[in-house]
């Protein structure tokens, strides 16, 4: 996704030994190039939800 300078990306990314992680990464992007970026990595079913949110969470 990309609206102004901002470029949001969200992909998963197998591991042989390691299973299947997740990106986010948020890109900031001027005159074509990419200026700064930050990453979220996570492992799928590593960050359990917490109790409060319970109800609206529905494992993928």
């Amino acid at each position: 996704m990309a609206e102004g300078g901002t470029v949001v990306s969200e992909v998963e990314v197998p591991h042989e030994s390691m299973g299947v992680h997740r990106a986010v990464s948020l890109w900031t992007v001027r005159d074509g190039r990419i200026t700064g970026g930050r990453e979220y990595w996570s492992a799928l079913g590593s960050d359990p939800s917490p109790q409060w949110r319970a109800r609206f969470v529905r494992p993928l």
